[in-house]
């Protein structure tokens, strides 16, 4: 059956015990070679036009899953199952947190749309190791680093160095969430001084455990001065690059989101703001330095402008609840035809 059909008796249930149980049908598919054999001869496209190398990591297409899918590092095989170029685990917090109060995530299928205000929900970044500590993938393999809510903005650089250490042997690079606008005061460590001190922190200690990728992930609500000390945030301390970018609070093309008082947007609005930044970003960071693009990006079409204006890789997560599980492919093989 078509998910095209099926998706509106899916979308019968409640967002979040939706989500639940696809992770649970994706942790137990893993498990079959039956179901993983299927997954990846329905999900899975190869062709070498569509492999990217950044630095010494190869993905084998360029479509990522975004964090906030796999927030505990559950179903990183059945990620490469799904056809998925990379993936990102997170946001994982030291601590295990129960995240924000219910209802915090809701669908708007007009748009093509999601609002969440999960705030970090996750078991801690010890279970996170326990669930990846036998993990073996031929993708890249990314970790979003995150702070408890309760840590204080000037001890954020003490929980994110707490997550590096004890996720390093596990993660193929390292993004710094410092732009989800559900945790109060997130946002206010994009700012310059903060910025820098968390980066030079987490490269010192890169530096001592060995080197390994560390992007930023920012906001799309940033304006051109916040872009530019964070650009050069990213140059000072020779950061691998940025993810752009996170959920935004402007609500205004989603009509039906207005009662909502709290949590990001993300999904087919943003993608014109997204490519904005993209190209804005290129042009402050030259070619030398990672950009990946989060935000909206739903076709190959999509990501062809997006790579056009300079992205590297792409990620995306509400397509995926739109498109369904064979999204990656779909993408991957609408990109080829600009390739």
């Amino acid at each position: 059956m078509s998910y095209s059909l099926l998706r509106p008796l899916l979308f019968l249930s409640d967002p979040e015990r939706a989500h639940e149980r696809a992770l649970t049908w994706l942790e137990r598919s893993q498990h079959s070679a039956f179901l993983s054999r299927l997954m990846r001869r329905t999900c899975q496209i190869q062709d070498k036009k569509l492999e990217r190398k950044l630095g010494n990591l190869i993905f084998p297409n360029p479509i990522g899953l975004a964090a906030g899918f796999d927030k505990d590092g559950r179903v990183v095989q059945a990620a490469e199952n799904l056809g998925f170029g990379f993936m990102e685990v997170g946001t994982v917090t030291p601590k295990p947190q129960p995240g924000n109060i219910k209802p915090r995530l809701w669908r708007f299928p007009k748009q093509k749309a999601l609002v969440n205000a999960l705030g970090f929900p996750g078991i801690g970044a010890a279970a996170v190791a326990h669930h990846l500590k036998d993990v073996t993938v031929s993708i890249p393999v990314g970790v979003n680093l995150g702070k408890n809510f309760d840590t204080p903005l000037e001890h954020a650089h003490e929980d994110l160095l707490a997550v590096l250490g004890i996720l390093y042997p596990f993660g193929d690079f390292f993004i710094v969430n410092v732009s989800s606008p559900n945790t109060p005061g997130l946002r206010e460590l994009q700012q310059f001084e903060a910025l820098t001190r968390i980066a030079s922190t987490l490269q010192e200690k890169l530096a001592e455990l060995g080197p390994k990728p560390l992007l930023v992930k920012i906001a799309p609500d940033v304006t051109e001065q916040d872009l530019e000390e964070i650009v050069q945030t990213v140059s000072q301390n020779k950061l691998a690059g940025l993810v752009v970018a996170n959920t935004t609070t402007n609500r205004a093309q989603v009509p039906g989101a207005a009662f909502l008082d709290r949590g990001g947007l993300s999904g087919k609005p943003l993608f014109e703001r997204t490519l904005s930044l993209i190209k804005q970003t290129r042009n402050l960071l030259g070619r030398d330095t990672i950009l990946i693009a989060s935000g909206g990006i739903f076709s190959g079409t999509d990501a062809a402008k997006i790579f056009e204006a300079g992205a590297d890789l792409v990620q995306i997560y509400t397509a995926l609840i739109y498109r369904g599980p064979r999204c990656a492919k779909l993408i991957n093989r609408e990109l080829l035809n600009f390739l």
